[in-house]
């Protein structure tokens, strides 16, 4: 599948990202904090070093580390402009922690700029929530003078693994299937075969996939033609609520909860690939769940041919079960 971006291509992405967003918030760090001093450390980025990294809370007042650069407070006192209240508390109430009180109050536009990137927000989407948590690990990295192209490209390389191997939302387990017991009954195999074939046959688009679809908008940048993606959609959705009811043969049951499954997985990622213009995170979440969703269909396919093949159940030209044959 060639419309689906290259971890290289993430990598820069997200570089890039990074140093346009370490300008945008620069007005708002306290640089004297940021160390830049050559990282020499052979240290491997991974998850849960980062997140120890940006969850540090020197002076235990409420703010992360990487957030004090933000307010420009110190790591190290949790009252900096000492008015009594910690930085954490005057954040919370829309104070600057930076200035004593009284007249320490925001204003709601000096707030907002702020808050945008804070990770306790709970609203916008999947890139909204990427960017905070990316921004917010550069900026920690940057108090901890390990802030480099090498590294930069290291934590790219950990939220790349995080993108592309995210969990569907939704998968179905095998006792939810309804399996019944054939006792060596070829008219069964053939019955659920040829239901099968059906689902397969009943595919609405003909001349053109959704592969198609999803590679042309994206190389024209056409995102409304991913509209067109609603009728496969529906069948994709009819066909998960057919798998599930259909009486399934207790040995084909594995291949079939894989059909269920992948099917599954394509009726939530090409909903988030529709809306790539705004969420092109969950999009790439979505290229990347697709994926997995056909090779799941594919194997299944494969599974129930090899199956039918072993029990020497053929199907004639004219019945649905017969790509089974082939």
């Amino acid at each position: 599948m060639n419309y689906l971006p290259s971890k290289q291509f993430i990598i820069t992405l997200m570089s890039v990202i990074a140093i346009i967003g370490i300008i945008a918030i620069v007005s708002n760090i306290d640089k004297s904090k940021l160390k830049t001093k050559k990282n020499t450390d052979k240290q491997t980025y991974t998850s849960p070093v980062l997140k120890s990294l940006t969850e540090k809370d020197s002076d235990n007042d409420g703010l992360k580390d990487w957030e004090e650069a933000l307010w420009k407070t110190d790591v190290n006192n949790s009252d900096t402009d000492g008015d009594g209240t910690t930085d954490g508390e005057e954040v919370k109430i829309g104070r600057n922690p930076a200035i004593a009180g009284p007249n320490d109050l925001f204003t709601e536009k000096e707030l907002k700029k702020r808050n945008v990137f804070s990770r306790n927000s709970k609203n916008g989407t999947e890139t909204d929530a990427l960017s905070r948590e990316f921004f917010s690990t550069i900026i920690a990295l940057g108090q901890t003078g390990k802030l480099d192209k090498k590294t930069i490209t290291e934590v790219s390389n950990s939220f790349v693994e995080k993108l592309v191997n995210s969990k569907p939302e939704q998968t179905y387990r095998i006792n939810e299937l309804n399996t019944t017991t054939t006792n060596s009954d070829n008219k069964l195999l053939i019955k659920y075969g040829n239901e099968l074939g059906t689902i397969i046959q009943s595919y609405p688009q003909k001349n053109i996939a959704e592969f198609e679809i999803i590679t042309d908008a994206l190389k024209t940048k056409n995102y409304g033609e991913l509209k067109n993606l609603d009728t496969i959609i529906l069948y994709y959705n009819k066909t998960s609520k057919t798998l599930l009811n259909m009486k399934v043969p207790q040995e084909l049951a594995l291949s079939h909860l894989d059909a269920l499954n992948g099917v599954s997985k394509i009726i939530i990622a090409l909903k988030d690939i529709q809306n790539i213009s705004k969420d092109p995170v969950k999009a790439i979440m979505g290229i990347s769940q697709y994926q997995k969703g056909i090779l799941e269909i594919n194997k299944s396919v494969k599974s129930t041919q090899n199956y039918f093949i072993k029990k020497n159940i053929f199907f004639g030209s004219n019945e649905p079960g017969r790509l089974f044959s082939i």
